[in-house]
């Protein structure tokens, strides 16, 4: 009830799980593709 009030849409939150390091390997690509960028502009 309190999520429904946050936001105009609907919203259906489940419990789910990731295997391995998904937020490390998020973070790593973010900061290559940062560095590319400062690099190869």
């Amino acid at each position: 009830d309190r999520l429904a009030a946050l936001g105009p849409a609907p919203t259906d939150v489940r419990a789910s799980r990731v295997e391995g390091d998904a937020v490390l390997r998020g973070a790593v690509l973010t900061a290559l593709d940062h560095a590319r960028d400062a690099v190869f502009g």
